[in-house]
């Protein structure tokens, strides 16, 4: 048997939905047959359909199309030593991140998808 897949990239993963879908193999046997290759790195049930879907509506690249905008980073190291003290539990810190946020014009909700959003909502709370 052969070695399994665990390596591959998303793209990679997206070229074999392609193969096997222009086979005639269906969304759910392509699935399977990619969780037994690529394991816990496999593709989402959920994005292998997806993928199939935009591949039956003409699709023929799999790379990620070219998105408008910056890419969010934070790279303000205020925000980040707030963030790090708002996670330790310090109180102080809550305020200071709001503010923080708020000034780095709607930072905060980056933040919150950033840091683990139920950590988050617990010290707010």
């Amino acid at each position: 048997m052969a070695a399994p897949l665990s390596t591959c990239t998303v793209e990679e993963q997206r070229s074999v939905i392609l193969f096997l879908w222009s086979e005639g193999v269906k969304p759910s046997e392509i699935y399977k047959r990619m969780k037994v290759q690529h394991g816990d790195s496999c593709l989402s049930q959920g994005r292998v359909y997806e993928w199939v879907g935009r591949f039956q509506n003409g699709r023929q690249n799999v790379s990620d199309e070219h998105r408008s905008g910056r890419p969010v980073s934070v790279a303000s190291e205020t925000v980040k030593k707030q963030v790090e003290l708002f996670s330790r539990g310090h109180p102080q810190a809550c305020g200071q991140v709001d503010q923080v946020c708020c000034e780095a014009g709607g930072l905060c909700r980056k933040i919150r998808q950033t840091i683990s959003v139920n950590t988050l909502v617990k010290k707010l709370l």
